[in-house]
């Protein structure tokens, strides 16, 4: 079966039974196309906003971006790694196909074909069926979003805070705002977006922690090329919180990306989903599984999610998200 005839997750489930996957290598012509009208195509912000325009609107100069990012596309993820992601897509698509469905079932039309392009993009490596569907949205900010007032935001996975950067910037009308990063130089950088925000009259929240299903401290044991949780001390420990248990505000979005962790997030967080049913933006790409328990769990704690939809951000196998509201 050739890729462009799958149009279901029925048909997916026959082409992975198949056995028989080919794995996709676009043309350096092809991935500079597309690279080249995604540049021309980009709204870009800040200071030489104009400048910058008016450079890449010349086609020389796009097409020399589009060279360099095409070394970032090729290079992306080790052969070994590109290797496990699909043998971990072909594994789980066939233990648990009727999830997927279930999963699948919950979507609408557009977002149906981007969670069957993603699948596949993981089984294949095929980087145009990525970009077919990317989203033209900035990340968290879908044009389906209504934005009431008074917001009380969750970021689970702060980083240096550039999605509150970013709240500001759409000037979203927000009251509250709670951060959660680990990493100590992104914690640092966050802060003073942190600031700039109190500067507006919102109330930051910037957190040193991670969030989990329950508040406790959780052990690594750092290995050459990994690490792996533990169940006894070690000197890798990071404090974890449970969202219903650190936070007592009326919440209105809550977005997670904290690799991996997000469905553990999710399960600390059962009753503020179930008592004011906020917006919810998980990342579901850094495990496979979570493509469907993600979605299955979030309509399992709170049946009043009617409206699920997902998002591309990324022209690799990253930044895909996952969009629930009540």
């Amino acid at each position: 079966m050739d890729i462009h005839q799958i149009k279901s997750m029925s048909d997916l489930y026959e082409y992975v039974q198949e056995d028989n996957i080919p794995w996709v290598s676009p043309s350096k012509k092809l991935i500079l196309r597309h690279e080249a009208a995604r540049i021309k195509n980009t709204r870009h912000t800040g200071r030489f906003v104009q400048a910058k325009e008016m450079l890449l609107a010349v086609y020389p100069f796009r097409y020399l971006l589009a060279r360099h990012r095409y070394q970032t596309i090729v290079t992306f993820r080790s052969k070994d790694l590109r290797q496990q992601i699909r043998q971990a897509a072909i594994t789980d698509i066939l233990q648990n196909s009727s999830q997927y469905e279930q999963a699948y079932a919950l979507l609408d039309e557009t977002s149906r074909k981007t969670f069957l392009h993603m699948l596949l993009y993981r089984l294949t490596g095929d980087y145009t069926l990525s970009i077919d569907v990317q989203s033209p949205n900035e990340q968290y900010f879908s044009n389906q979003i209504s934005w009431g007032k008074g917001q009380t935001i969750v970021d689970c996975g702060a980083y240096i805070g550039d999605t509150l950067s970013a709240f500001l910037r759409h000037e979203i009308d927000i009251a509250n705002y709670y951060l959660y990063e680990l990493d100590d130089a992104n914690y640092t950088k966050m802060s003073e977006i942190c600031e700039a925000a109190r500067q507006k009259g919102i109330d930051t929240y910037p957190k040193k922690m991670g969030v989990y299903s329950h508040s406790t401290t959780l052990y690594f044991q750092s290995a050459a090329d990994s690490s792996t949780l533990v169940d006894y001390p070690t000197e890798n420990a990071i404090p974890v919180v449970s969202i219903d248990e650190d936070i007592h505000d009326n919440v209105s979005f809550i977005k997670m990306d904290i690799e991996g962790s997000e469905l553990e997030a999710i399960n600390g967080a059962v009753g503020i989903i179930q008592r004011d049913k906020p917006l919810l933006a998980i990342c579901i790409y850094h495990k496979q599984e979570d493509f469907w328990k993600i979605p299955l769990r979030i309509k399992e704690i709170c049946p009043d999610y009617k409206k699920f939809w997902i998002e591309q951000y990324s022209p690799w196998d990253i930044e895909t998200v996952l969009y629930a509201q009540a």
